[in-house]
């Protein structure tokens, strides 16, 4: 991840990121190990647990390499270098170690962060992009990221249907969840999110069931759900706006369906 003058830097004298580097490097070495166990390896099931082990140490090495950045964004800003520590992430990992090398095309780093989160703010005023598009010439310039075809997921007003990619039929109120930080979610909910990613993953242990507007059979969503055994579908085209916040849904991970009924009092009744 990083380069040798960024070691000779900060690792002979620096316990926090020797540590941190030093936990890397041994989990990138098991990781390597359990490869090699995966390709000897015949019996289907073994296999499948190897590949989880390497899944989880995958996990374990992002927490160290977000840790390792974070360190830094502590030091550039009490240098002055950047306003707040978290702008590092706002920064690619060519230009910080660019920057510490002395090898980077500009040394305002402020300025960049100043771009990046100008560039974020005009990306979330724009409409998403559809699952499937044709761009032509300079990707973005004069193209409009619009599919050919318009979402056919909306089968009527009580019933959609989308991609089901872990079997299972439940029922429980929809929670739309936008933003994984500041989100409240019950157990027995039913998570409704337009995209997800790892930093989901948690909100999935509450949920008895997913819905996500985009993603396909090997999106994140669908292999999360597949291994903690979560009925789920993807690919339903507006599903956030379909649904309202504490709407009752049935949704089959079989079929790929979602329906609206009654209110679970209503339903008792």
């Amino acid at each position: 991840m990083a380069s040798n003058s960024f070691l000779k830097i900060f690792l002979p004298k620096d316990k926090v990121f020797f540590q941190l580097f030093e936990s890397v490097a041994e989990t990138v070495m098991k990781m390597g190990n359990r490869l090699k166990d995966v390709a000897r390896e015949k019996d289907f099931d073994t296999r499948g647990i190897f590949i989880k082990e390497i899944e989880d140490m995958e996990h374990i090495n992002d927490d160290y390499t977000h840790r390792i950045f974070t360190e830094l964004g502590r030091r550039f800003s009490a240098l002055e270098l950047l306003a707040d520590p978290r702008d590092i992430f706002y920064l690619e990992v060519g230009e910080v170690f660019g920057f510490i090398e002395g090898r980077s095309t500009t040394t305002n780093l402020k300025g960049l962060v100043a771009l990046r989160k100008a560039d974020f703010e005009q990306y979330r005023a724009m409409p998403a992009p559809d699952n499937r598009f044709l761009t032509y010439g300079v990707v973005n310039q004069g193209n409009r990221f619009v599919g050919s075809l318009a979402p056919s997921s909306v089968v009527d007003n009580v019933q959609v249907q989308g991609l089901g990619c872990c079997p299972g039929r439940v029922q429980g109120p929809a929670r739309i969840i936008r933003n994984p930080r500041d989100a409240q979610l019950n157990p027995g909910d039913i998570l409704v999110a337009e995209r997800t990613d790892p930093g989901w993953i948690m909100l999935f242990t509450c949920a008895a069931g997913v819905l996500v507007e985009r993603g396909s059979l090997l999106s994140h969503s669908a292999i999360v759900a597949r291994e903690m055994n979560i009925p789920t579908i993807v690919g339903l085209a507006g599903i956030t706006q379909w649904v309202k916040d504490g709407d009752w849904l049935e949704l089959d991970g079989s079929s790929g369906t979602v329906r609206r009924i009654a209110a679970q009092k209503e339903a008792a009744a």
